[in-house]
């Protein structure tokens, strides 16, 4: 077999330095467009805010990084934990873009902990096999969920396991009473280069929740479903990792009973040398889609990280509608359950007052209302005076789904006050 080519030579990353160089310091009137922004004291603030929830629920915590793909933010991610980094991952291209950091950091004492969070396709075993032999045994992890995928495990180095369980997501996974969970632990543990770590669930329908509750309660059945399956596999020192940014913010929601509950729970699965850890990803900058969930209190579109920035390039006064040079590649297509758009109006560069923002207690103001590849649509929406936006403003945008939003882009310009304090490589491809 052709010795595979490293991701980050197939999508060579962007000139940082240049980037640098030619924009920080310099407003956010001087970027090209459509970009890319980052406010940094919010994605600061939600990262801190996700670690104390963590705490709060007695568990460990592992950040996904799919959403952002950065080196910088994934640091923050786990900026309370330095020296044992849980990280879970979507692509071979996200790890390669982490490792000069992950090797750094072993050198320096750190544990690593650094998981590929979708079963692996057997055509990309030899690439983890050269990943896994840069890292101390088992500290690459892989998920799986049929015993057919564990002979195309056999010759990697050694590597960690995590079995992924359906707990009513449906998407991947297997139920925890299935015959099959026992028979996939069974395969794991009968391979000697295979440590079998924990059991991992991921509820993504909890995105169609809508009060804190409906997160809160999703918050458990995922755990009751990792019990069930820990019960079938049996075994001492087992992982137990659940989560999604509704589930895991929920748990600062607990009422006092629930809460009194799980921490009996935790209490009791540690005594049994287990332990509970959430994962989470696009809390790090939020999106329309997640402050739609109303999982916490703690949410709001203050705590959105992520707008995309583009020009306005028409009006048309006859239709109220305004066009921009941003599309599907800058926005996606992602729906929002709250509203029929595709983004949200958060502001107009230069303008003190809002102008153009709109008013979610009045439901008035632009949204993006249509999108084509390269072109997007705002339409008014509300019955007051339409705000009169002109050819050449730049329009800040909250996306439905941030981890879409950003995936036209190799980096991100990182804002503070206005004015780009930094520039952040984001890693492309598969």
């Amino acid at each position: 077999m052709a010795t595979p080519i490293p991701y980050n030579e197939l999508y060579p990353p962007p000139p940082i330095t240049a980037l640098k160089m030619a924009y920080l310091g310099k407003p956010l009137s001087a970027l090209p467009v459509p970009s890319a922004l980052l406010d940094r004291p919010v994605v600061e603030a939600n990262c801190d805010h996700m670690q104390r929830v963590a705490a709060k629920l007695d568990c460990k915590f592992r950040a996904h990084v799919k959403t952002h793909k950065t080196v910088e933010l994934s640091k923050l991610q786990v900026s309370e934990s330095p020296w044992h980094i849980r990280l879970a991952t979507s692509t071979l291209s996200e790890i390669e873009h982490l490792l000069p950091w992950l090797i750094s950091a072993v050198s320096t004492g750190s544990t690593i902990s650094l998981l590929y969070a979708i079963p692996p396709a057997p055509s990309l075993i030899p690439a983890l096999a050269s990943i896994a032999s840069r890292l101390p045994p088992s500290a690459l992890a892989l998920l799986l969920d049929s015993p057919s995928q564990v002979p195309f495990l056999a010759h990697l180095p050694p590597v960690s396991i995590f079995l992924k369980l359906d707990t009513g997501y449906h998407r991947a996974g297997l139920h925890p009473s299935s015959a099959q969970l026992v028979a996939l632990a069974a395969a794991v543990r009968a391979t000697p280069n295979l440590t079998l770590k924990g059991l991992y669930s991921h509820l993504g329908s909890s995105y169609g929740g809508s009060y804190p509750a409906d997160s809160a309660e999703g918050t458990c059945t995922e755990l009751h479903g990792l019990m069930e399956g820990l019960t079938a596999v049996g075994g001492d020192g087992l992982t137990l990792s659940l989560g999604a940014t509704p589930t895991a913010l929920a748990g600062a929601a607990f009422d006092p009973n629930r809460k009194m509950s799980w921490l009996e729970t935790i209490r009791i699965l540690r005594q049994r040398k287990h332990e509970v850890e959430l994962h989470a990803g696009v809390y790090s900058v939020l999106d329309a889609q997640q402050i739609a969930t109303g999982a916490s209190e703690w949410l709001g579109w203050d705590k959105i990280g992520l707008k995309m920035m583009v020009e306005v390039t028409s009006v048309y006064e006859e239709r109220g509608e305004v066009l921009v040079n941003g599309g599907a590649l800058v926005f996606g297509r992602e729906p929002c359950k709250d509203y029929n758009g595709w983004g949200v109006v958060a502001g107009v560069v230069g303008e003190d007052e809002g102008r153009g923002h709109f008013d979610f207690k009045g439901r008035e103001g632009w949204i993006l209302g249509k999108v084509s590849q390269e072109h997007g649509i705002l339409r008014w929406e509300g019955k007051g005076d339409q705000r009169t936006l002109n050819i050449g403003e730049r329009v800040l945008i909250w996306p439905n789904h941030a981890c879409i939003a950003g995936a036209g882009f190799g980096w991100y310009f990182v804002v503070e006050e206005g004015k780009v304090v930094d520039v952040w490589a984001r890693c492309r491809g598969w």
